[in-house]
């Protein structure tokens, strides 16, 4: 923040919490420059001695919503407090010590917390997405809460439609337009319930949208007469996404990471019609700990209608290079020019990938660019596998994905259930398990999927990548807890049991089921997923040697087991 606003502000803040003090700095600002510009009401001047009836008058004439902030201050105020006030802005302005755009950012600086979302973007957000606009657009549109955020990086000589459903959004975003001499109409309304800039035929059209949306918002049955809204979808992403494509060719938005990998219902129909239509130009990943407020992972994603390409590219810019550390537990985004100039080039590199609709679709509509990106070590996995012949993990096995069951006391039926628990450090099931008392409905369930000696239990949910081998001792009516797939080698697949497990665990098994895990706050690996992970084919030497691994480890294991028991033995022989 400028160092003179903050002194200024520490002077006269007073018992004012950070949001309505960048309230009243805005107010104030505004009075000096419509007064400066001549552009006050007739009857109204500002004189030495200014008074809260005149300031009063400004408020009904030019902003009638701004009511609310001008009680605020007038309850804490004096009539000479607020003259002093003002004085003392307008030197700080007159003399170039600050300016109005210094006062925009001040005003952002002190929101920057405020939870109902108006300031929640930081400028190098903002920047980034500008960045992306095509040069010749001028009609531009920015719809939700973070329109403020974007009103003050946006080109001067834009035609700017700001469209927000809170009143107090509208107020800063009035501030910003007179501060900056920018060219916004700002119409408070909510875009997606209510979209209020109409044009001819339909809704207004503009050359570019850009905007922050609210995560994790959820609609129910939108009422529309615009026909924005094909899909039926479980989050605000897609809603808001629609939304902005209705009124622009181009779109420069943010989203969380869980919408990236979400593929059910509205959200896969959404991510097949903009690839189908060639829209989906790049999706960007960047550094956690962006935010303020939130330390949920965001991305930047890019849709041109004109962009007419079956090709998007994807940047993995969640690197160190493109953070900056600014406190304990916040980073700030570096390396935008960068991030922009692969966009606009539309250029593989170390980090990013162009990517055909095909290979989406195979990542089940996955947009995460982490699962594109790929690392030297990923690749020289990706190798490994390319010089062996492969079969998908279906073709060699029957995959059972255990169904939940609702445990009863007074159920006539028990089985023995183990979970992730009852995995020791080498694959094996130890422990007894639980009980799981079932009624006859869910017995029929949990029949069929009991676990067999030799049947792999490759974790899905949760700790992805644990895997262990059911032993021949297993309990009779055993099954297996929800996080688990259960594996069952056929006997015709070329592969043993102990050589799929030892595949499992290897680095190159273990990058393929982190690769293909979805999700940002549970992993969790879907059963087409697990159906279609690629299992090499391995001769009889190499099948043996697993096997000798295998035997190697159980047999160390055991011995450990029985060191361990004798160091325990000893720690408790003496006083006794």
């Amino acid at each position: 923040m400028n160092k003179a606003l903050h002194s200024l502000l520490d002077t006269y803040r007073g018992s004012y919490d950070t949001v309505n003090a960048a309230q009243i700095l805005g107010l104030m600002a505004v009075i000096i420059k419509l007064a400066d510009e001549n552009k006050l009401p007739e009857g109204i001047e500002l004189s030495s001695n200014i008074n809260f009836e005149e300031v009063k008058k400004l408020v009904e004439y030019f902003f009638p919503y701004w009511e609310e902030v001008f009680n605020l201050f007038m309850k804490e105020m004096t009539n000479n407090e607020l003259t002093e006030y003002l004085a003392a802005l307008k030197m700080l302005l007159q003399s170039g010590a600050a300016s109005y755009r210094d006062i925009v950012y001040a005003i952002a600086n002190l929101s920057e917390g405020f939870h109902s979302g108006f300031f929640h973007t930081p400028y190098e957000l903002i920047q980034l997405a500008v960045s992306m606009k095509p040069d010749e657009d001028t009609k531009l549109y920015c719809p939700f809460e973070s329109c403020v955020s974007f009103i003050s990086e946006l080109p001067v000589n834009s035609n700017i439609a700001i469209e927000t459903k809170h009143a107090q959004t509208a107020m800063f975003a009035e501030m910003f337009n007179l501060l900056l001499d920018l060219n916004a109409k700002v119409n408070c309304s909510d875009p997606i319930a209510s979209p209020s800039f109409i044009g001819e035929g339909g809704l207004q059209q503009f050359d570019s949208s850009f905007a922050f949306p609210a995560v994790n918002v959820k609609y129910s049955k939108v009422k529309d007469i615009w026909d924005r809204f094909p899909e039926n979808a479980l989050m605000g992403e897609v809603y808001h996404l629609r939304h902005m494509l209705a009124q622009s060719d181009f779109v420069a938005a943010y989203v969380s990471s869980g919408f990236l990998h979400r593929s059910a219902a509205g959200e896969g129909e959404f991510k097949r019609d903009i690839l189908e239509k060639g829209w989906l130009k790049a999706v960007v990943a960047l550094p956690q700990k962006l935010l303020a407020q939130s330390g949920i992972s965001i991305n930047l994603i890019i849709l041109d209608k004109k962009h007419n390409s079956r090709a998007t590219l994807f940047v993995d810019a969640s690197g160190d290079e493109f953070t900056q550390s600014i406190g304990r537990s916040r980073n700030k985004l570096t390396n935008i020019h960068y991030i922009s100039e692969l966009v606009e080039d539309m250029r593989p590199s170390e980090i990013s990938e162009l990517v055909t609709m095909e290979g989406i679709t195979e990542n089940n509509f996955s947009l995460s660019p982490s699962r594109y990106v790929i690392s030297e070590e990923e690749k020289q996995i990706q190798e490994f596998l390319d010089n062996h012949d492969s079969k998908e993990l279906a073709e060699i096995a029957t995959l059972i994905r255990p169904q939940p069951l609702k445990h009863k006391e007074s159920g006539n039926h028990e089985f023995t259930e183990f979970s992730i628990h009852d995995i020791n450090s080498v694959g094996q099931l130890t422990g007894y398990g639980r009980s799981v008392k079932v009624s006859l409905v869910d017995k029929v369930k949990a029949s069929k999927q009991i676990i067999k000696p030799g049947d792999l239990l490759v974790v899905c949910k949760g700790a992805i990548g644990k895997v262990a081998v059911v032993p021949d001792d297993i309990p009779e009516n055993s099954i297996a807890s929800q996080v688990f797939s259960i594996i069952r080698v056929h006997s015709t697949s070329g592969i043993s049991t102990i050589a799929l497990y030892q595949f499992f665990i290897s680095a190159v098994g273990q990058s393929q089921l982190q690769g293909v895990a979805t999700g940002t706050t549970a992993l969790m690996i879907a059963s087409k997923a697990m159906a279609n992970f690629k299992v090499p084919s391995f001769n009889e030497e190499e099948l043996q040697r697993a096997e000798q691994i295998r035997s190697q480890v159980l047999a160390i294991n055991t011995q450990m087991e029985k060191l361990s028991a004798e160091i325990s033995g000893l720690n408790q022989s003496w006083p006794v």
